[in-house]
């Protein structure tokens, strides 16, 4: 059974409700690491990389400052819950680390690398990611958080995993290195020398021969443990804190009892005793820390959950010793965490409000300031200051169990600007973030939109503490709720989709939304490319906080070139908007948003497409069903909760998005009554997934196996396995020309196996690897057709890959009455 404490945690992760105050057990648990002056780094590629167990038994049970460093965002990965890819689905899973980090305690780090899809060698990863830049951001995580020593998920053996995971132990060693020579990086400050670099290992690395791994000499550490405090073992918490990976998938359950972790060196250095052997983890590390162990220690032993407030005194004693010390590293960091723990202790509530959760520059507001500490002790409020918002004198000291609040005037200067996350403010390349302020690399995402502090004394000692900014509403059901405030633009112009593909068409029609944060008029204009046109180039508007569709119709010459289309609303008053925000939102992550111009890509394809009612039945998340219908095609969505029979009537194809046999366990049922479908005529398509979980096992009418094999080089050769099948002719002659310009990869979890029912049409293999044919299968049934495909759709489609349009519509295309007899 789960402790309260747990329970509450699970509950403040999945509501995005979060308290001001902590509770006396976590209080307690920061004393016990206050003692503790030591650091761990874990390394490793993606989110979900790294080990949740080790993390929490090093932070929580050993009390030592452990963070995770994972290079990329995930941004290349699948979206297990939407549609979201790329920038999006990376600021998801950015989110999802922190939520993991809140569970165990930990840091979190990123560099700048850029999750280009999944790579089968290191030197192809470094290709894409700029080696020597990557390692500086690792140089800079280490410098300043100057661990002990660093742990990595990964061998630096190639082959044996994503040739990410590999480059991220490479660098780990490298990084270790270059930290530690003062002529390198000098932009970074001091050097620092990590006792030892470790490569957490597993007999997972060592499946296919696991006799191997039980030869191997490793540091073996039980981190099976239990934490009082928390209520949990190291294995539940570390469950939960894995759990916070939704996109991925990752929800799991652990029980208590022993678990071991294998540990081998990696630079070269004797296997240690322990993680930390020989490392100095206590105050004697910086002068006049030994000293004042013993106030510590009593601090400890004497601290009361019932009565936090009583270690105040000597918490200040202690802080002001601390401030007389000598200036190093660990003196600040002992002063800061002596700080944070008295305010804990002072069970000290204080936050900001604003009326919004997002803002716009220029906006006037009436902010909120509330205060308030349950105990009876000595603390005045000086001020508040609000960085380039302004300050305010306050003047007050708090009583006891009263809430004190204060009204201030709060002006956003028109030039401030808006909340985009920092990796995003520039373009990207293939491979890397561009981050112009260099003092933010590595941090997880953005300092608050409003940086307030705090000026107060307690008996006598000042304080600068940083408090939220915050709106504050109550919901029905999840009740109390506090976001972040964001500042968006005022007026919001956004189309209805990011791009207009022309095929034979000559004219097509596109929806922008408009909507303003306060009534403005002004005129709506639109800009077109050369050679293109619209109909009507400026729409005068009154608008307001109620969103305003207009319809912009699109003309397309026969020789024009594909550009973008673009949308400026100019005021009355003469300011432009040009901008909309593009919002995340699920239950399990605060609210994200990335800002995006105004503009939607206009493309020609030479297309033709076919006449078919679809049916499309959604799995984890894609957007093929937007992007057929902005080509002209019919595309229902189907509910698999509803009545088959009623659903497939009418239809001539029904396509299965990306996991659907993975997510959605109502495919079991599904599948019979598909199977049936295709043997009365008609055609069904389904989509990749993976082997793991899946939730039939009947796949297809024919045996099917899938496997674990893909081609990742997006400009792998293409050859076919059967030029003449329909699938390559009955719409658009599908050639060479067709394999130009994918992303990230030609497609991923092939089938390994499959019955001769199944033909394949294509050839293809990343370099130097044995071809695979499993990419698109087809095959016929009764009087219809199943096709399964591995290929990545679900990325080209929203890409706007013209050869990815043509090969997708051949294959809705396909009808029995296509093959020959002979079963072509």
């Amino acid at each position: 059974m789960k402790s309260l404490f747990l329970s509450f945690l699970a509950l403040l992760l999945t509501v995005p409700v979060f308290s001001q105050t902590k509770a006396a057990a976590e209080t307690l648990l920061k004393l016990q690491q206050l003692p503790v002056a030591s650091r761990v780094l874990y390394m490793a590629a993606h989110p979900d990389d790294e080990n949740t167990r080790l993390i929490s038994y090093l932070q929580n049970v050993e009390h030592i400052e452990t963070a995770y460093l994972s290079l990329t965002r995930g941004d290349g990965g699948q979206n297990l819950i939407g549609p979201e890819l790329w920038e999006g689905l990376g600021l998801i899973r950015t989110q999802e680390l922190l939520a993991a980090r809140s569970v165990d305690h930990g840091q979190q780090f990123f560099s700048r690398a850029y999750d280009f899809g999944y790579s089968k060698h290191p030197d192809e990863t470094f290709e894409f990611w700029k080696k020597d830049a990557v390692l500086s951001d690792v140089v800079k995580v280490i410098r300043e958080f100057r661990p002990d020593v660093i742990i990595t998920r990964f061998p630096t053996i190639p082959g044996i995993t994503h040739g990410h995971h590999t480059a991220s132990a490479i660098l780990a060693l490298e990084g270790a290195e270059a930290a530690a020579n003062p002529k390198l990086f000098k932009q970074w400050g001091a050097a620092h020398q990590v006792k030892r670099v470790l490569w957490n290992t597993s007999s997972w690395f060592y499946r296919d021969h696991e006799e191997d791994f039980k030869k191997l000499e490793t540091l073996k550490v039980d981190i099976g443990r239990y934490q009082p405090l928390l209520g949990t073992s190291v294995a539940e918490l570390a469950a939960l804190s894995r759990s916070q990976h939704k996109s991925q998938g990752f929800g799991t359950m652990a029980y208590p009892g022993e678990m071991p972790e294998y540990f081998q060196a990696l630079d070269g250095q004797a296997l240690p005793a322990s993680i930390m052997e020989s490392v100095d983890q206590s105050w004697g590390r910086f002068a006049g820390g030994e000293a004042l162990m013993p106030l510590v220690n009593k601090i400890l032993s004497s601290f009361s959950v019932v009565n936090p407030a009583a270690s105040v005194k000597d918490l200040l004693q202690l802080r002001t010793a601390l401030q007389k010390s000598p200036s190093s590293f660990w003196q600040q960091q002992k002063l800061q965490e002596v700080d944070g723990i008295i305010t804990d202790c002072l069970g000290l509530f204080a936050q900001l409000e604003l009326p919004a959760a997002e803002v716009y520059p220029a906006e006037q507001l009436k902010a909120t300031l509330k205060l308030s500490t349950p105990f009876d002790v000595d603390v005045k409020v000086d001020k508040i200051k609000v960085s380039q918002i302004g300050e305010w004198q306050i003047d007050e000291k708090l009583s006891a169990n009263e809430l004190y609040q204060q009204k201030i005037d709060f002006t956003i200067p028109a030039n401030f600007p808006l909340s985009q996350p920092y990796w995003l403010r520039n373009a990207h390349s293939a491979g890397m973030f561009k981050v112009t302020n260099a003092q933010l690399i590595g941090d997880a995402q953005n300092a608050p939109t409003f940086l307030a502090k705090l000026l107060v004394k307690v008996s006598g000692q000042e304080f600068s503490l940083n408090i939220p900014v915050v709106y504050q509403s109550s919901d029905p059901v999840k009740g109390l709720i506090r976001k972040p405030v964001l500042v968006t633009p005022m007026v919001e112009i956004q189309p209805n989709v990011q791009e207009v593909i022309f095929g034979n068409q000559q004219q097509k029609t596109l929806q922008v939304k408009l909507k303003s944060k306060q009534k403005v008029k002004g005129i709506l204009k639109v800009e077109s490319p050369k050679n293109w046109g619209v109909t009507t180039a400026e729409f005068p508007l009154t608008l307001n906080s109620q969103s305003q569709s207009i319809t912009v119709k699109i003309n397309s010459p026969e020789k024009a070139a594909n550009g973008f289309l673009k949308f400026t609303f100019v005021s009355d008053q003469g300011a432009i908007f040009d901008q909309y925000v593009q919002r995340i939102e699920y239950d399990h992550i605060p609210t994200q948003m990335m800002v995006k111009d105004a503009k939607v890509s206009l493309k020609k394809m030479k297309l033709e497409v076919p006449d078919r009612e679809i049916g499309y039945i959604m799995g984890a998340g894609d957007l093929i069903p937007e992007a057929l219908r902005e080509v002209g095609m019919s595309v229902k969505m189907i509910d698999v909760d509803k009545n088959k029979r009623v659903q497939l009537q009418g239809l001539d194809v029904v396509i299965l998005g990306v996991r659907a046999l993975n997510t959605l366990p109502q495919m079991k049922d599904w599948m019979p009554s598909l199977i049936e479908f295709v043997a009365q005529g008609g055609t069904v398509i389904t989509q990749y997934n993976t082997s793991h979980r899946l939730k039939t096992d009947q796949i297809g009418p024919y045996p099917l196996k899938l496997g674990r094999n893909r081609v990742t080089n997006e400009l792998a050769k293409v050859s076919f396995v059967d030029a003449k099948h329909p699938v390559l002719n009955n719409f658009n002659k599908i050639g060479q020309d067709d394999f130009s310009g994918w992303v990230q990869e030609r497609g991923l979890y092939f089938p390994q196996e499959w019955d001769k029912a199944y033909q394949p049409i294509l050839r293809m293999a990343d370099d130097g690897e044995s071809p695979l044919e499993s990419a698109l299968l087809v095959a016929q049934h009764g009087k219809g057709v199943f096709v399964y495909t591995s290929l990545s759709f679900f990325r080209e489609l929203p890409a706007g890959v013209n050869g990815a349009y043509r090969l997708f519509s051949n294959i809705i295309g396909l009808q029995q009455g296509q093959f020959m007899a002979d079963g072509k």
